[in-house]
């Protein structure tokens, strides 16, 4: 594949973005076409979205398992605190 395409994660995520992208590859053998895990990579659009979703996920299924049934709490604030990301 020979798109130039803008990444804006770490270098780790990149890593574990192109370990994902080869584990799903569906391309062809032969011929020009590419799967649509290797087409994300020419979307900038998307892989800012994935980027995105990948360092907030953990922060919203943590909301999901501590989420109050009082509707009048505010559960953000009651979350254990996020670990950094290295």
């Amino acid at each position: 594949m020979n798109e130039i395409w803008t990444w804006r994660g770490t270098e780790d995520e990149v890593r574990e973005l192109l370990a994902a992208i080869d584990n799903n590859c569906a391309c062809p053998a032969e011929g020009p076409e590419t799967c649509g895990a290797h087409s994300l990579l020419a979307d900038a659009r998307s892989l800012d979205h994935l980027l995105y979703v990948y360092r907030t996920g953990e922060r919203f299924v943590r909301a999901e398992q501590f989420a109050e049934l009082d509707p009048a709490s505010s559960f953000w604030g009651e979350l254990p605190q996020e670990q950094e990301r290295s």
